[in-house]
């Protein structure tokens, strides 16, 4: 759950944003795991959803390995784009996310996935194109587009020999 003032507005990322409506000091909580607004799904309950619902949360799930979990922000937390140079990081207590550095009025709220979703990047492309808005900007390195182009021969040239 956001605990800091926020808004949403286009952002030159992907899609909208999640912006400060107000200073955060470094070091400050701006997110921390509530079971009342985060909700856990476990990858059955996923599966069992209709393709209409699966699309339209598909962008905002993150995966948690030591829990099997995939979780949902309720709140407008689900609008944190990536980054790799963020302005928020996990805090010491895993369940939250604090600043990195002083973030100003106006300035997009940004994370680096790695740091709480335990799926590879070659799983986040694969199952939900997260990264993809990072393929096309070219911010991901070649080779993992070029091997993960070979896999996806590799796995359709398997499928027609048998």
């Amino acid at each position: 759950m956001l605990l800091v003032k926020t808004y949403l507005a286009p952002s030159s990322i992907h899609g909208m944003g999640l912006y400060a409506a107000e200073d955060i000091e470094e070091g400050a909580v701006i997110w921390r795991h509530d079971p009342v607004f985060d909700i856990g799904f476990k990858k059955e309950q996923l599966d069992a959803l209709s393709e209409l619902q699966k699309k339209s949360i598909k962008n905002y799930l993150f995966y948690v390995k030591p829990q099997d979990l995939y979780v949902l922000c309720a709140d407008d937390a689900r609008f944190i784009n990536h980054s790799e140079n963020p302005c928020m990081t996990n805090g010491e207590n895993k369940d939250e996310s604090v600043a990195t550095r002083h973030i100003v009025k106006g300035e997009e709220l940004t994370d680096d996935y790695r740091n709480y979703d335990s799926r590879s990047p070659l799983d986040l492309i694969i199952s939900d194109g997260l990264y993809a808005p990072y393929i096309r900007k070219r911010k991901l390195p070649a080779r993992l587009v070029v091997g993960f182009l070979r896999m996806t021969m590799n796995l359709f040239k398997g499928s027609s020999n048998k």
